[in-house]
């Protein structure tokens, strides 16, 4: 049993030590960066249909593959054969994002996960040719001269969580990433911690240090950029049949709130969430936070599957449009009774 114990701790410690010695490699090539506030959004957004419904934020709560976006942790003792894949319509069609996640391997005391999530960006006007200044008559506009160009973003995930003295969670995640933005590319490395307590069968609380390292961007034009860490902490209670969460996030550094609020000069963000299980089979959630008015959604569970659907309301004060997310969890281990899909 100690021998499996010590095999998973120094799995766990040969990764740290990997990301470690990417992101001293990344830093030294990344010398003389620029410190900014954006950039890590791309991992931010990620969530399944689920946890999207229930404001984005579940550092405790999220269940299945996609659990290592919001807390690695939460994948320490839940390994199954399954795989999660979701479609996100973002703003009423103007970008659109792909999550993908599955476990890796069952460890003696952890799991080994993958994650990938793809946000893109199309048809984006280029104007910077089409503006012409006449003596007079100020500046006119030539839409001939107007093209267009894309954004694509792509994330990687490489995580592992294992169980520390019974009752403790810990996980971390390896995060490269890649940006496109028309004829401008970067690539980036990052590192997450995570941590998982359950105080009681009803009750967990769970703090999540997104790029703990920083995430470091390189641009081929030269320029170097580190995005500070962004903390999340934040729990859950379970009541009879409804499920009830709230996190606090905040990015380091980060002095402007877009709806939440400002302590000392640092901005931080709310998210609150609920579930309500009306059967085994169906349950309904719904969540506010200060980006979003509200989000709602709904998770049908089968057999060998789960459908999920997520609403997320326009941004608070922008006209930007509502989002739709779409998602199915596959229990690959429970296909070989497929005719639980027509039971009643």
């Amino acid at each position: 049993m100690n021998s499996k114990k010590n095999t998973d701790y120094e799995i766990m410690k040969q990764l740290w030590k990997l990301g470690i010695v990417c992101i001293l490699a990344a830093a030294v090539i990344l010398q003389a960066s620029d410190f900014v506030s954006h950039g890590g959004e791309l991992y931010e957004s990620a969530a399944d249909s689920r946890t999207a419904a229930m404001s984005g934020i579940a550092v405790t709560s999220a269940a299945g593959p996609a659990g290592i976006f919001s807390n690695p942790a939460l994948l320490a003792d839940t390994y199954s054969q399954s795989v999660t894949i979701s479609y996100r319509s973002l703003f009423g069609g103007l970008a659109t994002s792909q999550l993908l996640a599955f476990p890796i391997k069952k460890l003696p005391r952890g799991v080994l996960s993958f994650g990938l999530i793809n946000r893109s960006v199309r048809d984006i006007p280029d104007t910077r040719r089409a503006f012409l200044f006449e003596d007079g008559d100020g500046p006119h506009l030539d839409y001939s001269q107007i093209t267009y160009f894309s954004q694509t973003e792509t994330g990687l995930i490489i995580s592992y969580a294992a169980r520390i003295k019974g009752k403790y969670k810990v996980g971390i995640n390896l995060k490269p990433v890649f940006i496109s933005i028309g004829d401008y590319h970067a690539w980036g490395l990052s590192l997450d911690a995570g941590y998982v307590v359950n105080p009681s069968p009803q009750t967990a609380v769970g703090l999540f240090l997104q790029d703990a390292t920083s995430m470091l961007l390189k641009w081929n034009t030269g320029t170097r950029e580190i995005v500070p860490p962004r903390i999340v902490a934040g729990g859950h209670w379970n009541y009879k049949n409804f499920l009830m969460t709230g996190a606090l996030s905040a990015r380091f550094g980060e002095s402007l709130p877009s709806g939440g609020f400002a302590v000392a000069g640092q901005a931080f963000e709310y998210n609150l969430g609920i579930e309500s299980q009306l059967n085994d089979n169906l349950s309904l959630q719904g969540g506010i936070s200060d980006l979003t008015a509200f989000t709602l959604g709904f998770n049908l569970k089968k057999k060998y599957l789960e459908i999920s659907y997520a609403y997320l309301a326009s941004p608070a004060g922008t006209a930007l449009g509502d989002s739709h997310e779409f998602g199915v969890l596959f229990h690959l281990d429970r296909l070989n009774d497929i005719g639980g899909l027509f039971e009643p």
